[in-house]
């Protein structure tokens, strides 16, 4: 299977796990910037008219609704975040061996030469029958 297999493979599981993730989750984003917006709503009003006890009823709930979507999206960037990693059966949670050792990592992915990059050897090319401009 080819890369490019591969990679379409992915960009299709990808867009299958986030239609799951909107359908039984919502769409966080989403759900964050609405809780902001009634929360200045409720701000506002308010501020208009203090006394108003149904408003402050609104403003205690919208605030509460911002503070949880808040902490759903700060804990979602953390689950997302690389923190350690096992060498040698040791857990490494040093934030600068972290960056170093997946840094790495990568590199030596990108910078890997594989048998179909490497050129061909003319002399081995020499033996062995070899096909004419007819066959």
């Amino acid at each position: 299977m080819g890369l490019h297999k591969i990679l379409a493979k992915l960009k299709r599981l990808k867009n299958f796990l986030e239609k799951f993730q909107k359908m039984e989750i919502g769409d966080i984003p989403m759900m964050y910037n609405f809780a902001i917006e009634r929360y200045i709503e409720a701000q506002s009003l308010l501020a208009t008219n203090q006394k108003d006890s149904t408003l402050k009823t609104i403003e205690i709930d919208s605030k509460e609704k911002f503070l949880t979507t808040k902490r759903s999206v700060k804990k979602r960037k953390e689950k997302k975040r690389i923190t350690t990693f096992i060498l040698n059966g040791k857990i490494i949670d040093d934030y600068d061996s972290i960056i170093a050792h997946y840094f790495n990592h990568f590199k030596n992915i990108m910078l890997a030469k594989s048998s179909s990059s490497k050129k061909l050897n003319s002399n081995c090319l020499v033996h062995g029958n070899k096909l004419s401009l007819q066959q």
